[in-house]
C-alpha cells in the first residue's frame, strides 16, 4: 500500500494524533539543535571557524537565518543549556527544567522565551539564592515548567506574575535614580597574528554601529574595485568597514589629550 493510499486511510483523529506527535518531534529537534550550539560555543567552535567567538553569528551563517532569530538562538542555547564565562569557567544553564521539557517535546520556543524573558527581569540574589531563601529559582522554574507543557505561552502570565510577587515583592527599583551605565561589553584577545573580538553593546550603540558599517561596507563596483566584482561575503565587508573606522579613530588628531574624552557617552 503506497504512502498516499495510508494517508486516505486515516480517520481525523489519527491525523490529530499524527499531527500533535510531528510537532514534539520538531520541538525535540529544536531542542537537540540548542543544545549542540551550547556545545559548540563552549568548545570555542565559534572562534575556530572565524566567527569571532560569537555562537549567534555562527548560527547566523551556517545556518542562513536572520541577525535576530540568530541572536534569540544563542541566548536559548545559554540559559537551556549553559555556557563559559569570561575566564573559561563553566556557567550552568539557568533554565534546566524547562530544558528537560523542551527536550521532550513537551514545551515549544515561545514558552522558552516567556520564561526566559521572567528569569531575566529578576534580581540576581534571586537567581543564586540567599541565605534567607535558599535556591528560590530552581523551584519556580521547575513549576513553570510544568505549567507549559499544559498551557499555551500566553497561560505563563498568570503564574509569571504571581511568582514575580513572591520572589520579587519589591519590583524594579525607581526610575528617578543616577543613570545606569549602558550594557555594553567588549573582549579583545590576541591569538598569534590575529584578534579575536566578541562583545555586546546597547541598543543606540549598536545602531550607530550598524549604520556606519552599511554605509562603509557596501558592495565595491568592479571599476572601483580594479575591474573585477567585488567577491567579499557581509561579514568580510563588515570586518573591512571596522577596520576603516578604527583606522579613522586611531588619527592622532581625533584622538583625546591624556586618554580623557572631552564628550562620553557615559558619565556617572
Amino acid at each position: 500500500m503506497s504512502t498516499g493510499e495510508i494517508e486516505t486511510l486515516l480517520s481525523s483523529r489519527e491525523r490529530l494524533d499524527r499531527f500533535i506527535e510531528q510537532a514534539a518531534v520538531v520541538r525535540r529537534a529544536e531542542a537537540e539543535m540548542l543544545h549542540q550550539l551550547a556545545e559548540l560555543d563552549k568548545e570555542g567552535a565559534p572562534v575556530e571557524f572565524g566567527y569571532c567567538g560569537s555562537a549567534a553569528t555562527l548560527a547566523q551563517d551556517v545556518l542562513r537565518i536572520s541577525r535576530a532569530e540568530a541572536r534569540r538562538m544563542a541566548e536559548r542555547a545559554r540559559v537551556l543549556f549553559g555556557a563559559l564565562g569570561i575566564s573559561g569557567e563553566p556557567l550552568s544553564p539557568d533554565l534546566p527544567s524547562t530544558a528537560e521539557a523542551y527536550s521532550r517535546g513537551a514545551v515549544g520556543s515561545e514558552h522558552v522565551d516567556r520564561i526566559r524573558q521572567f528569569a531575566a527581569e529578576l534580581p540576581a540574589e534571586v537567581l543564586i539564592g540567599t541565605v534567607l531563601a535558599k535556591d528560590p529559582w530552581p523551584i519556580a522554574e521547575n513549576a513553570l515548567a510544568q505549567i507549559a507543557g499544559e498551557v499555551g505561552p500566553r497561560g505563563l502570565v498568570r503564574p509569571i506574575r504571581e511568582l514575580q510577587a513572591r520572589l520579587d515583592p519589591d519590583g524594579r527599583p525607581p526610575t528617578d535614580r543616577d543613570p545606569v551605565r549602558p550594557d555594553r561589553e567588549i573582549w579583545l584577545r590576541q591569538h598569534a597574528n590575529q584578534w579575536d573580538i566578541h562583545g555586546h553593546l546597547d541598543y543606540e550603540t549598536g545602531l550607530k554601529l550598524r549604520s556606519l558599517l552599511d554605509a562603509l561596507g557596501k558592495p565595491r563596483s568592479s571599476e572601483a574595485n580594479g575591474g573585477t566584482p567585488d567577491t567579499r561575503t557581509p561579514t568580510e565587508r563588515d570586518a573591512d568597514a571596522f577596520a576603516d573606522i578604527v583606522q579613522v579613530a586611531a588619527n592622532p588628531e581625533n584622538l583625546p589629550e591624556n586618554g580623557v574624552n572631552p564628550s562620553p557617552s557615559w558619565s556617572p
